[in-house]
């Protein structure tokens, strides 16, 4: 078996322990059912062809059980990855919030975005500043939320809407 097999086979494992972690954690009881269709899991991906670029933004929802229940990806223009990335997270927080979500945790590959949003990082371009501040803003109106760092291959879904777009 060759490293690029033995590191593949690794990367699949860990995304699947991610998920099995997700449904363990996730498993409604009778008494927690009502409160788990609730919560909201958002994947969220942008892509740049170029770094500013032509660019995409993808996301999924899922409900607590893991069914999708939202997906959408488009063109935004000229963009850095970072404002893409961004950008698709806005539009599934907006579109978990007009569904009545109460809670959220957001599944990105972008440590940036992450650790900017958990207040590890400051946002130092000025053109993420808005993009930052309306994320915040979004987040501010669930009950609870987390914004969580997950390997490329565990948002697979999310990085194809985007990079289809990203053209």
């Amino acid at each position: 078996m060759t490293r690029e097999k033995v590191d593949l086979l690794f990367k699949q494992i860990c995304c699947m322990a991610e998920e099995e972690e997700k449904e363990i954690s996730e498993k409604p009881t009778e008494e927690k059912q009502f409160f788990s269709k609730q919560n909201a899991f958002l994947y969220c991906d942008g892509a740049s062809k170029g770094n500013p670029g032509p660019a995409g933004a993808g996301m999924v929802l899922e409900d607590a059980s893991g069914r999708e229940i939202a997906a959408w990806g488009r063109k935004i223009g000229t963009a850095t990855n970072n404002a893409a990335e961004y950008i698709a997270m806005i539009e599934g927080l907006r579109r978990a919030l007009e569904m009545g979500f109460k809670s959220i945790e957001v599944r990105t590959d972008s440590q940036l975005m992450e650790r900017q949003l958990n207040g590890k990082y400051k946002v130092k371009s000025a053109s993420l500043q808005p993009l930052f501040e309306e994320s915040k803003s979004l987040l501010g109106k669930f009950e609870k939320w987390t914004v969580k760092h997950v390997r490329r291959e565990c948002n697979k879904k999310a990085d194809k809407l985007a990079g289809r777009h990203a053209r």
